[in-house]
């Protein structure tokens, strides 16, 4: 199998991804090539590395890129051609028109799509990651746009070094911009100084090959005393414990950090931890691998909808479509869920009723979800059609999720080892997050999608996933994608175990509170303790501060009209719509005025029983281990007593109490009045916001006519530099070839009299190669008997005046020497050394 994910299992289990040598990517695009020339001049050419630069080409301009690194490294450099196998202390450069990418070691060429967007460096930093993991490198230099953003971002999730070209230091800041943005830059430096760090880098990636550094995850460098501290201080700043993923992972984590970070060992790297939040932060990033994409693996998506067709059917207003996406990242899959289920829906002519709830325990990632602003790069999955009705462009190439698809979502953290599932489930699906954990917490996680999952429901895991021993629970119905169905089986638990069942609600859909059942553990509070809370606690509902149940007290679900098992999220579901505006008006102001009880008499509640009259207490606090705002909600019924004795019904309240009803109506009113308000305020703002935007639209039109100009302006003197360039290429043979053809000895010697060029002859005076070109003349012995020679050349070249002798070479030939000084827009700037063999006769003369 050729997932990302196949190959982190198998590195688990053999690290044999250290025995490969590094390869480094480089992307660059304008401004790049002084950036280039820098590092290939610092790189040594015994690295080991292989080096890949990926430009983006003028399909109608042949590049000299080739001609120019050659004059700054000894490393051969060559066009990448397809099955070309990759050779260390080598560097290839990309052809234009063309993607390139690494498999099995070999390149593979693909031209580009002619209706998507070119991102050859995207492409090319995506194959490394998933081919060399570890052993791959990608470096962002100057470039405008966004190219190379996304394939770092793979190369950092796949535990590879990551450099981006300090913005100070670029021509063109586009492409290190985005990169930085992405937040999986390593290091963001100059191009000497990227050039070091690689240097170190090869230096501990050799280490560790050479057998210095052992390759059990196990070593004595990844001490469990440090790891369980290290542990220790992940779980108190980030509220999760990674000593349920497995060690292989963990360990190749904390060596990354400890190379990068350049620290001694294990035991200073646990007190760096303790005293700077910042590597803490940075090492629990590196530990939450997030590799995902829009529908990742096509085939598992066609799979998915064959079986799902009968849950979309059986949808309804009453009852929609639900699905829980575990581990969902920065939620490209959970939309791609979306994007498939609403289509399916749109196939059977019906309005779509679904919701899809995605869950991860990275913050970082689920504000990128929540967010719902993509790359427009990363739609490249997506047909046109889906990118035109699902998401919107904009000016920057960044897209968003379209309202009609995002109300159909709901992010939330959640642990799928400690915290609560989710109930009622028609599909779960949680691909390549268990190959990353230990198989108690493989087991703990299912046994929560079991319990979450309707009957009949659907599993969906990664392709390298299994259920392990849970595997009699369910029905495979694709064994290549790992689709299950769930079957009755002894283990499964009883709803009667649920600690909330006793309080005549179902288990809300919360990660606040913990469920029993999916950590057994309910053995740990006799039914007794929730027997008496039931009976002795008044009526409440806690809720968040988007009025979402939390948790509910005494017979607070007698107010809910629903039936166990069906518990949604928000409150305001539960109740008609008298009822809403009345406890709106009420949380408001509670939110508003937090610590202070607010209270609302004799509101009418539309119950399972009936319509009951009942007085509304809510107080907003703060809870201090996160400084969230909750609220809570309490009912209590003139003479109702909570426990055993219940309210009467309220119809005889309302036909007796005029009042109440009026009171009820002037709350009304308050709240229609209010909300009048708001929307009198946010149409103003949104008139003067429309328009700034038809303001800013004008602007930008014009901008761009300049732009286009500007443009049209640049391809001129394109055209101009690319025919002098022609030019210069052609005096230039024209030149080798009169030296070539010429029997004259002649060297050219620059200001500070290192060899430019010299013709053949000069080498019968000098013992020359081409591969000399820039040393020192003065480090070459000369075979003209002249003492003098070289302060000769200094002369000429400190006075500007011309010296001719002719003296004998050591074969007795005379020779006749003519230093010239080479002059360029009247000042000097190198030396001209004429050499030339007197024949006999001229000799005959002289005497």
């Amino acid at each position: 199998m050729d997932s990302a994910e196949q190959k982190i299992k198998e590195n688990d289990n053999d690290n044999d991804s250290s025995n490969r040598n590094l390869v480094v990517g480089i992307g660059a695009s304008a401004g790049g090539l002084r950036p280039l020339e820098k590092l290939f001049s610092l790189l040594p050419s015994d690295t080991g590395c292989s080096f890949v630069v990926i430009q983006h080409l003028s399909p109608d301009f042949d590049s000299v890129m080739d001609t120019l690194l050659s004059r700054q490294t000894e490393m051969p450099i060559r066009i990448i051609e397809a099955g070309m196998a990759m050779q260390p202390n080598t560097v290839y450069l990309n052809p234009p028109r063309m993607n390139a990418e690494i498999h099995g070691g070999q390149f593979v060429l693909s031209p580009f799509e002619k209706a998507s967007l070119r991102l050859p460096i995207n492409v090319f930093f995506e194959s490394i990651a998933r081919e060399y993991g570890p052993n791959s490198v990608a470096v962002v230099l100057s470039g405008t746009g966004s190219d190379g953003a996304l394939g770092m971002k793979s190369v950092h999730q796949w535990s590879g070094l990551t450099l981006v070209q300090s913005v100070d230091s670029s021509e063109f800041d586009g492409m290190p911009k985005n990169a930085i943005a992405t937040g999986e830059a390593d290091y963001e430096l100059n191009p000497a100084a990227i050039a070091e760090l690689i240097c170190q880098h090869v230096a501990g990636a050799v280490q560790e090959n050479d057998g210095s550094s052992s390759k059990d995850p196990n070593r004595d460098l990844v001490g469990m005393n440090e790891i369980q501290v290290i542990f220790s201080l992940l779980a108190k700043e980030h509220g999760i414990d990674f000593s349920h993923y497995k060690p292989g992972t963990v360990a190749r984590r904390i060596d990354r950090r400890l190379q990068l970070s350049r620290f001694g060992g294990l035991s200073q790297y646990v007190e760096i931890l303790k005293s700077e939040p910042d590597e803490l932060s940075r090492l629990y990033h590196d530990l939450l691998i997030g590799v995902t994409s829009f529908f990742r693996d096509p085939a598992s998506f066609s799979s998915l909808r064959i079986e799902l067709m009968s849950a979309v059917e059986a949808a309804s207003n009453d009852e929609p479509m639900r699905v829980w996406c575990a581990g969902c990242a920065s939620g490209e899959e959970a939309y791609s869920l979306a994007i498939l289920i609403y289509e399916m829906f749109d196939d059977l002519g019906r309005l779509p009723h679904f919701k899809v709830f995605a869950t991860d325990v990275h913050d970082r990632t689920l504000d990128v979800a929540t967010r719902a602003v993509y790359p427009a790069e990363s739609l490249t999955p997506l047909t046109q059609k889906q990118r035109d009705r699902f998401f919107a462009s904009s000016e920057d190439g960044q897209c968003r999720v379209l309202p009609r698809l995002r109300n159909h979502l709901v992010f939330a953290k959640q642990n799928v080892v400690s915290d609560p599932p989710f109930t009622n489930m028609d599909l779960v699906i949680c691909r390549n997050l268990l190959i990353y954990l230990q198989d108690d917490a493989q087991a703990a996680a299912i046994s929560g999608f079991r319990y979450a999952m309707k009957d009949e429901g659907l599993l969906m895991l990664g392709p390298s996933e299994t259920l392990g021993r849970l595997a009699e629970g369910f029905v495979v119905l694709d064994k290549t994608w790992r689709l299950f169905r769930k079957q009755d089986h002894p283990f499964e638990k009883s709803e009667t175990d649920s600690p909330l069942k006793n309080l005549g609600v179902a288990k809300p859909e919360s990660r606040t509170f913990q469920m029993v059942e999916a950590q057994s553990r309910s053995h740990r509070i006799p039914e007794v303790s929730y027997r008496l809370l039931a009976d002795y606690l008044p009526s409440a509902l806690l809720l968040d501060s988007s009025y979402c149940i939390l948790e509910a007290f005494g017979t607070a679900g007698e107010y809910l009209k629903t039936s166990p098992g069906k518990v949604g999220g928000d409150v305001m579901s539960y109740f008609d719509d008298t009822t809403r505006s009345a406890l709106y008006a009420i949380l408001v102001q509670a939110e508003a005025e937090i610590g202070r009880i607010c209270a609302a008499k004799n509101v009418r509640l539309t119950t399972k029983s009936g319509t009951r009259i009942a007085d509304v207490f809510v107080k907003a606090f703060s809870i201090s281990v996160d400084q969230k705002t909750v609220l809570l909600l309490r009912f209590q019924e003139p003479f109702a007593i909570n426990g055993a004795e219940r309210a009467e019904p309220a119809e005889s309240y309302i036909a007796s109490s005029d009042t109440v009803l009026q009171e009820e109506l002037d709350r009304v009113r308050l709240t229609l009045g209010s909300s009048i308000q708001d929307l009198e305020f946010s149409n103003q703002e949104l008139q003067a916001a429309n328009e700034e935007m038809i303001a800013s639209n004008e602007e930008l039109q014009a901008t761009n006519e300049e732009l286009q100009s500007v443009n049209e302006e640049l391809h001129s003197v394109n055209v101009e530099h690319q025919r002098k360039v022609q030019e210069l290429e052609e005096m230039t043979h024209d030149f080798n070839n009169l030296f070539d053809s010429s029997n004259v000895g002649l060297i050219l010697l620059d200001d500070e009299l290192r060899i430019r060029k010299f013709t053949t002859a000069a080498s019968r005076y000098f013992n020359l190669m081409q591969h000399d070109v820039g040393r020192q003349l003065n480090n070459f012995a000369s075979r003209i008997l002249l003492d003098d020679f070289f302060d000769r050349i200094h002369q000429v070249m400190q006075t500007g005046e011309r010296f001719n002798t002719r003296a004998r070479d050591k074969d007795g030939t005379l020779v006749s020497v003519d230093i010239i000084p080479y002059r360029a827009n009247n000042l000097i700037n190198g030396v001209i050394v004429n050499m030339t063999e007197v024949l006999i006769a001229q000799e005959k003369d002289i005497e």
